[in-house]
């Protein structure tokens, strides 16, 4: 077993068989041996949504700093994932607290760890609601991206950019990134990252109010998560066809879709959101006190989680048409 081979079946989609690879590999060769495993393992753990999450921190807790020195490439790599990890696990302050202490930001020179935690505090800043910060940071990160031949990474932060200039309404230049990201991942047979850009065009499509172009998206990315055992992906594609069926007044396909994403990922976090687009299709239903309760059902579960402004926005708007 080998990185290589990891790689290979990551690139085809086949998830759970790299992981595994990984493990074996980390089981068999001197840990000071498989720094590069153990990364890449947790980066697919914390892909693989909540139930990993575990793994995830143990392979980043067992690469010994001692075995790492200064401002190397590993160390900034492991910084830049436990980073991710906590963003994931909704600890925004915390991941961000990480980012800023990486070493990486105090090297001239760009790299491709410098580019991902650049790119990580750009998410950080949109999540955050701080949309100026987060474009000057995911630009940043694109041009570091560029000047070192980070493909993959390139390809990932176009996505990002993508997000926030569709949060800024230049819908536009957000779909050109999206598309230029796509044609990217396509061209590395990379079906992973090919949902996620299928996701943002979806998403671009819908405040175009393309809805027939949004569906097809979600659609596609909905049978590559699918394809991946993505629960996470899948969840989100699921809430997102949701709200596409209630627009076109489809609105017993939407709950069903609602219904559909908790039964594949019942974390707090997604319940918020099927919550969240139960109460707008119950309203749509003109059915007012189980809006009312699933409204209640998000709002308590948010009070759990520190930092999602965006989330709380929605709700204190939704309370308001209650």
């Amino acid at each position: 077993m080998s990185l290589d081979k990891a790689t290979e079946l990551l690139r085809i989609g086949k998830f759970d068989d790299a992981r595994q690879v990984l493990r074996e590999l980390i089981a068999s060769v001197d840990s000071t041996m498989t720094i590069d495993a153990r990364l890449l393992l947790s980066k697919l753990c914390i892909f693989g949504g909540s139930h990993l999450f575990d793994e995830a921190q143990q392979c980043l807790s067992s690469i010994k700093k001692d075995v790492l020195s200064g401002a190397s490439t590993q160390l900034s790599t492991a910084l830049n994932l436990r980073a991710l990890l906590e963003r994931s696990r909704g600890e925004r302050e915390l991941a961000r607290e990480l980012l800023l202490k990486n070493p990486v930001l105090s090297v001239a020179e760009p790299s491709e760890p410098k580019s991902q935690c650049s790119h990580y505090l750009g998410l950080l800043a949109n999540d955050l609601g701080d949309v100026s910060e987060a474009q000057q940071r995911l630009f940043d990160a694109y041009e570091m991206a560029d000047e070192v031949s980070y493909v993959e990474g390139k390809a990932e932060i176009c996505d990002s950019i993508a997000g926030v200039l569709l949060k800024l309404g230049k819908t536009k230049t957000a779909l050109a990134f999206a598309r230029k990201s796509l044609q990217a991942k396509e061209e590395m047979g990379d079906r992973y990252g090919t949902a996620i850009t299928l996701g943002t065009i979806g998403r671009i499509h819908v405040t175009l109010a393309n809805d027939h172009d949004a569906e097809e998206a979600f659609l596609a990315d909905l049978e590559i998560a699918r394809e991946l055992d993505d629960r996470n992906g899948i969840a989100i594609m699921l809430n997102s066809l949701g709200d596409i069926a209630r627009k076109k007044n489809e609105l017993q396909k939407s709950l069903e879709y609602f219904d559909q994403s908790v039964d594949v990922n019942d974390s707090p976090l997604n319940r918020i959101h099927v919550n969240i687009g139960r109460t707008w299709t119950h309203l749509t239903l003109d059915e007012l006190e189980t809006a009312s309760e699933c409204w209640r059902a998000a709002q308590q579960m948010l009070e759990s989680f520190d930092a999602f402004p965006e989330l709380s926005t929605i709700l204190r708007g939704l309370e308001g048409i209650i």
